[in-house]
């Protein structure tokens, strides 16, 4: 039996716990424990420990499904966008420790790059789409009347896209009122949920754009150590080099636009001039 373990599944497992997920997480981890231990170099608890921390990364730092619907599909279509980080890691990075002061292996800020990537790949599909409404705007019109005003002409919940250069002005506002959802997204008005990103992902332009406008797709991976499928999929040690091994984790999305007239981009005008003129209806 080989000793490369992946979390996809080998074919074996495959047919015996993903069409069986009727199975509590507790008990996948009974039967698969000891296959793991007997087949594998890598430490249980090393690996149960870095795949864990992995998918609450990933999960804590999304977006994603925050802004618009998502809809998990079984297959993808040759169109996804895959979002990986993938690389060679020491082999005694998921050892078991002999001797010396353990540790936890884990790598910092893997999740957060993985959800990063779905929302710059968001933002750039919507800004390259010319058929998208696009309207000029000076910067001193961006403040909180022009967001409230504008997002009233979306339907359903609003999120607002600007890039982070806005932050002062828009907080430093007396009259705004704030509230904070899912731990870290500025409410506006109550129901105006405020993205701040870097301007090298969003330049010079705002995005208004309601949670139904588009529909995000995902594929999932059976997870061996959750139990469950999960939209991060995890390989370790498909290639070898050396006393290295393969690490990859990643997701696939595709993003789909449905209602093109709930999504409204204003664009800076660099010289600051105003003009007004909607470049498409």
């Amino acid at each position: 039996m080989s000793d490369i373990i992946t979390f996809r599944g080998e074919k074996e497992l495959w047919n015996r716990f993903v069409h069986n997920i009727k199975l509590r997480k507790k008990e996948v981890w009974e039967v698969m424990k000891p296959f793991i231990e007997a087949n594998s170099e890598f430490d249980y608890n090393k690996i149960k420990h870095f795949v864990e921390t992995a998918l609450s990364q990933y999960e804590d730092e999304k977006l994603v499904d925050k802004i618009i619907e998502i809809k998990e599909v079984p297959v993808t279509d040759g169109k996804f966008i895959q979002f990986p980080m993938a690389g060679y890691i020491e082999k005694d990075f998921f050892k078991e420790d002999k001797g010396h002061v353990g540790y936890s292996p884990e790598i910092h800020g893997l999740g957060h790059s993985i959800a990063n990537g779905e929302m710059d790949y968001l933002i750039r599909k919507l800004i390259s789409n010319d058929d998208l409404n696009r309207t000029k705007v000076k910067n001193d019109a961006i403040d909180l009347s022009f967001i409230s005003e504008k997002a009233a002409l979306l339907t359903g919940d609003i999120s607002v896209l600007l890039p982070t250069t806005f932050i002062s002005k828009l907080y430093s506002d007396r009259n705004a009122h704030f509230r904070i959802k899912h731990g870290k997204i500025p409410l506006l008005d109550d129901y105006i949920k405020l993205i701040f990103v870097s301007e090298d992902v969003i330049g010079k332009n705002v995005i208004f754009l309601s949670n139904f406008a588009c529909l995000w797709l995902y594929t999932p991976s059976f997870n061996l150590v959750t139990g469950n499928p999960e939209a991060l999929h995890v390989e370790i040690g498909h290639m070898r080099k050396g006393n290295k091994i393969s690490l990859l984790v990643k997701s696939l999305g595709k993003l789909e636009i449905k209602i093109p007239r709930e999504i409204k981009i204003f664009e800076i005008d660099k010289d600051n001039a105003i003009n007004n003129k909607s470049t498409k209806k």
